[in-house]
């Protein structure tokens, strides 16, 4: 009986986007949010056989020189209400999703093409209106999270990284500081005009100031990341943003058509740690009581 007690509990839902409103702004959908271009390119909303029935949101990327410097991920983010925040040991944030990627755009070329997405906060400069932030000057330029990177077509390895406030020219983009690599993963690569339904979890290990976090990436519900710890400087815990990303830094520049559909953001409820807790306790001093 108290092994199922977990089962039963909920989860508090930040953002569940299901674009079936038509719209891209917080609109008529109950717990949809408002979508933002950070680096230029265009948004829309429409039925989309590829990734299922129903609406879903695309992004187009802006076209400009393949040699232009400097060069960037063209990316998109959306805001959620009200922040989530990692308090105790255990407590977890999950960004589900589905997408499919397009490498037919016309400057979508290179021979290595990254998809990049993940949980970031804001900091209190989040997004208004579509913007042109290449040097991350603007909103973008204190942003801070966790995020997964992987192989469009070709695929070379995956990576999970750490993006902390600085003076980088690329949010979500690069891979040195302050973009920090935490592990060069063998995530699996993905093909283009697939529907792939993807998450992202991270997971605070301790209560601790300096606690070390877990991030788990599943593609197709198999997880091939479980409990790999981020133990460098700059962890975080609190969250109010989702981003996506695509574009290599390589001449020449490849850019990507993405569109995602079915976003969620979720924690677990408070009232759910509890009872994990209580489950745990009566557990344990009934397993005393046996022996």
């Amino acid at each position: 009986m108290l092994l199922l007690l977990p089962l039963v509990a909920g989860a508090q839902v930040f953002m569940n986007d299901t674009f079936t409103d038509g719209g891209r702004t917080d609109g008529a959908d109950a717990q949809d949010v408002a979508w933002y271009t950070t680096s230029g390119g265009t948004l829309s909303v429409a039925d989309n056989a590829t990734i299922g029935s129903g609406n879903a949101l695309t992004f187009n990327p802006r076209t400009v020189d393949v040699n232009a410097s400097p060069k960037y991920q063209q990316r998109i983010v959306g805001q959620f209400g009200s922040t989530a925040t990692l308090t105790n040991a255990g407590d977890w944030i999950k960004l589900s999703f589905n997408i499919t990627v397009d490498t037919n755009n016309p400057l979508a070329t290179a021979s290595i093409r990254t998809l990049r997405f993940g949980l970031f906060n804001s900091n209190a400069t989040a997004f208004s209106a579509d913007a042109y932030d290449v040097n991350r000057s603007g909103a973008a330029s204190n942003d801070q999270g966790y995020m997964a990177a992987l192989s469009v077509v070709n695929s070379v390895r995956g990576d999970l990284l750490a993006e902390q406030a600085g003076a980088d020219t690329t949010f979500m983009g690069g891979a040195t500081a302050p973009l920090t690599v935490f592990t060069n993963a063998t995530l699996p690569g993905i093909n283009e005009n697939q529907n792939y339904a993807m998450s992202l979890i991270v997971t605070r290990l301790t209560s601790a100031a300096d606690s070390n976090v877990s991030v788990e990436y599943l593609q197709d519900g198999v997880s091939t990341l479980i409990n790999l710890k981020y133990t460098g400087s700059g962890k975080y815990f609190s969250f109010d943003e989702v981003g996506f990303a695509g574009g290599v830094a390589t001449t020449p520049f490849s850019f990507l058509d993405f569109t995602i559909d079915n976003v969620v953001v979720q924690t677990p409820e408070p009232a759910t740690m509890s009872i994990l807790a209580l489950g745990t306790l009566l557990l344990t001093r009934f397993q005393r009581r046996r022996k």
